[in-house]
């Protein structure tokens, strides 16, 4: 139990110092009349938990007009922040080269992550991903950025004023983030694919809010989302149950659903997430627990994929 105890401990005094971090930096954003929409985790837990401290997370993400980028920077700067990634042999922070901060602006959804040291014996950093959009140039969905923020609605915590996604573009946002992570081997083998947390999270969302259906895959259609909607929400719903109306979940075509739901995709490999490169033989319940799931995945990868493309390699050299 004294373990137990000290755990919890050093994760209230880790979530603490971090929310009361972020919170000062939306602060200081909101005070320069900034309009940055709160994603993701920081979001969930001050509005979807019944005690922020019980909902974990590694960073804050937040995204931000392109036209006011240079502004955010120079703030987030003024607090510390700088773009780089904690050394844990010299305990200080590499900066990242110009070569490296193009990369992630011009392939990734967000700048180079921005960094600060927390001065905590219990972790070393506090860490706030910068998007200035919601897609990879890998991706075969887009998000209108403009849309996003026509659609948002202004929010506050404790006084502090922020935005956040219309209901119905947050909760299409969670699926993509969720769905991301299962486009890539590494994902599957790092068992990443699967985090019951990102489903819970989605879960607790739709009870918290008032979703408008029609909306949602209208939106879901025009960014080319509808699979990673269906992936997310099918399983959510074999997770928990009645999470959908069932006026909108009769309508399903349940075999397209259940093919989604069984297709590996590679977007490191292919450099797209179009391209099936294996299947699931198992369904998704009992991929849920098993540990063992990444020799599936990897075994599909190889026979369906790789001999496929080695095949025809040699066919041609005849």
């Amino acid at each position: 139990m004294r373990i137990l105890d000290n755990e919890y401990k050093i994760r209230k005094h880790i979530y603490s110092k971090q929310r009361d971090e972020f919170l000062h930096l939306l602060n200081e954003l909101d005070k320069a009349g900034l309009k940055v929409i709160l994603l993701k985790g920081v979001y969930l837990a001050e509005k979807c938990y019944s005690d922020p401290l019980e909902r974990p997370y590694l960073d804050m993400d937040i995204l931000i007009q392109k036209n006011e980028t240079e502004d955010v920077f120079r703030i987030m700067k003024n607090l510390g922040y700088v773009q780089g990634e904690y050394n844990r042999n010299t305990h200080a922070i590499d900066e990242f080269d110009n070569n490296r901060l193009n990369g992630y602006e011009s392939e990734l959804q967000h700048y180079g992550e921005f960094v600060k040291l927390s001065g905590s014996d219990f972790f070393s950093v506090y860490s706030v991903d910068v998007h200035h959009r919601l897609s990879t140039i890998f991706d075969s969905f887009y998000y209108d950025s403009n849309l996003l923020f026509q659609r948002a609605k202004k929010e506050n915590i404790q006084g502090i004023h922020f935005w956040r996604l219309s209901s119905e573009d947050f909760l299409l946002h969670l699926s993509s983030h969720l769905y991301w992570h299962t486009l890539s081997i590494r994902d599957i083998i790092s068992g990443c694919d699967i985090r019951l947390l990102s489903y819970f999270d989605i879960a607790l969302f739709i009870s918290n809010n008032e979703i408008n259906w029609k909306k949602l895959f209208e939106y879901a259609r025009e960014t080319k989302l509808e699979n990673a909607l269906y992936y997310t929400l099918y399983h959510c719903q074999l997770i928990f149950g009645n999470i959908i109306p069932n006026d909108i979940y009769v309508t399903w075509d349940m075999q397209k659903v259940k093919e989604i739901s069984n297709t590996i995709y590679d977007r490191w490999f292919n450099r797209d997430t179009l391209t099936p490169v294996g299947k699931w033989t198992t369904d998704f319940m009992e991929r849920v627990f098993d540990d063992d799931r990444k020799n599936e995945a990897l075994l599909s990868f190889y026979n369906d994929y790789i001999n496929k493309v080695l095949f025809s390699v040699a066919i041609l050299k005849l």
